[in-house]
């Protein structure tokens, strides 16, 4: 597992709560993905979120017809450094368990940093991913271990940097758009995994703050 994109440094304000739908096209060496995901994030301290996020996944490139739910993600966000232009978080992400024992869960753990200007803004972020998998074989990039019984621990390395441009609702609606009270985002950036080698990423999301 990794992140499902590339994440910003920011956290939703105490006492309140955000939702986001987004669609993330990844194409790398070993595969072309299309998620489509629903994240509900709250702010119970000014220091840091919490939230939850399922995924419906699409891999393209073996069957454009075989996805299914990936088991939800909880994470922690919290804020490390902010300053005017720059802020700097760690995230941490657990995937539940899924009913079916030969599907991969776990955690990782992501530093991420976020330059803003305006509309405008860099994210990068660096982490890795320990999980178990059901794969009786697995290939380069992967530190395992056998746990026994065709489970596997595998231990993951990730980065991915993106620039996003976001418009507002209200400058949308000017423009002959109906929107509802939010930001659209847009964001490109390469990826680069330990196991699937590099690639990149194409995000688009729309989040409401409530």
């Amino acid at each position: 597992m990794h992140p499902l994109a590339t994440d910003d440094a920011g956290i939703v304000e105490r006492g309140a709560a955000e939702a986001e739908v987004s669609l993330l096209s990844e194409i790398s060496e070993a595969s072309t993905r299309l998620d489509n995901s629903l994240s509900l994030h709250a702010g119970p301290s000014k220091h840091f979120d919490v939230g939850v996020t399922v995924v419906y996944e699409l891999n393209v490139s073996e069957n454009p017809l075989n996805g299914g739910m990936a088991a939800p993600v909880l994470d922690l966000k919290a804020r490390l450094v902010e300053g005017n232009d720059i802020a700097l978080a760690l995230r941490l992400d657990y995937e539940a368990p899924p009913l079916d024992p030969e599907t991969e869960h776990g955690g990782a753990l992501t530093l991420i940093s976020s330059w803003e200007r305006e509309r405008w803004s860099a994210h990068a972020n660096l982490g890795t991913a320990l999980h178990t998998t059901g794969m009786g074989v697995v290939g380069g990039g992967m530190v395992t271990t056998a746990l026994g019984d065709q489970s596997w621990l595998a231990l993951e390395f990730f980065g991915e940097v993106a620039l996003d441009a976001e418009w507002h609702a209200s400058a949308l609606a000017a423009a002959g758009t109906e929107a509802a009270g939010g930001v659209l985002s847009l964001g490109i950036g390469p990826l680069l995994h330990s196991t699937e080698g590099p690639g990149g990423i194409l995000t688009t999301g729309y989040t409401v703050a409530f």
